[in-house]
């Protein structure tokens, strides 16, 4: 059973010491034992949004997780969605309504591959940043349910127990880094 994780920088484990050991990926590999591959497709920056500096449909972890056949994907996105130059705090309705559009497109993609694949969707962890949190509450959170609901995906909140706060849900617990995204 192949698992694709794809996602920004917190899939792929930047900051967290050993990627191969201490990403999420690994960290689901170890759990889930050898009948599954667990194939790590995170990239740094990345948004789940097109117009941004690094778009993942861009980047060559896109490309590759969308060959590799895969049973499952797990799919995380928000933080860099949620930076300033991303999401219009001015106008956090039409900013929430491009992030669903664009988070949408990308999920159905996944969705709809030959593989027919279970497609999960992870809420991003609360950053403990004033900034990135409100986008969070004030429209992010919600469109990311509201994609996994209308495209029948399953949810997971994620919750990275150092941080202290969550989303109000304690689904799945990915202790990864200390005190901070990064």
């Amino acid at each position: 059973t192949v698992v694709a994780c794809i996602g920004d920088s917190i899939t792929k484990g930047e900051r967290s010491g050993d990627v191969t050991r201490l990403s999420y990926p690994a960290q689901l590999q170890a759990l889930l034992g050898e009948d599954y591959e667990v194939l790590n497709f995170g990239w740094g920056g990345a948004t789940a949004q097109e117009g941004t500096g690094n778009p993942y449909k861009a980047t060559y972890q896109y490309k590759t997780s969308r060959v590799c056949d895969p049973d499952i994907v797990i799919a995380m996105f928000g933080h860099n969605d949620a930076k300033t130059s991303n999401w219009d705090t001015a106008n956090p309705t039409a900013a929430k309504a491009k992030f669903k559009a664009d988070l949408t497109e990308l999920i159905s993609e996944y969705k709809n591959m030959a593989t027919n694949p279970k497609v999960y969707i992870a809420t991003p962890a609360w950053a403990l940043n004033s900034a990135t949190d409100t986008v969070f509450a004030s429209g992010m959170m919600d469109a990311i349910r509201e994609v996994a609901s209308e495209l029948s995906c399953e949810g997971i909140r994620t919750v990275f127990v150092s941080f202290g706060k969550d989303d109000g849900k304690r689904d799945l617990a990915l202790a990864q880094f200390d005190k901070k995204v990064h």
